[in-house]
């Protein structure tokens, strides 16, 4: 069940990956979206710190909850600006990413609950052998969103130099 799972995160990475490099890349970034895909990528981390550090309880599934649609809203924020500076294909391609977002919180929860009860737990529905490969794809999910964080950040902040955009 989980290897599903991470077929949807990979396939939400992919999107992500040409979005960056396809688009980003060749219309380049105002400052506005410098500073808030770093944000967005923040957002997205506080949820899985939650996941990581918490066990979930009530309260946690709560604030985890409450998190989870703050970062679904928060992605958002850009579209004023991309109405006025984003290809029909760039549009698409973030109507997508903004389908998957609440899609992946909510694969989380699944996996936060099936982890935590591992041992003692009689859902067989979400827990198999895949779960421990998930286990190990969400700490990389994890490394991966952070040097994302890091690059953009660094990159469209400190390397990239202000070009016409396209």
């Amino acid at each position: 069940m989980w290897y599903i799972a991470i077929v949807i995160f990979l396939f939400h990475g992919l999107l992500f990956v040409i979005d960056e490099i396809y688009y980003h890349r060749n219309r380049g970034l105002g400052r506005w979206e410098r500073i808030g895909h770093p944000a967005d990528t923040i957002t997205v981390l506080v949820c899985y710190l939650v996941v990581l550090c918490l066990p979930p309880t009530h309260q946690n599934l709560v604030i985890y909850t409450l998190l989870a649609i703050f970062s679904c809203l928060f992605v958002t924020k850009d579209e004023f600006v991309h109405a006025k500076l984003c290809t029909l294909g760039e549009m698409w391609l973030h109507s997508v990413l903004f389908l998957l977002h609440p899609i992946l919180f909510t694969i989380l929860a699944f996996y936060w609950v099936a982890s935590s009860t591992e041992i003692h737990s009689n859902l067989q529905l979400l827990q198999d052998d895949s779960l421990r490969v998930f286990k190990l794809f969400f700490w990389g999910e994890v490394v991966l969103t952070f040097l994302n964080f890091l690059y953009q950040t660094i990159y469209w902040n400190f390397l990239w130099k202000d070009q016409p955009t396209k």
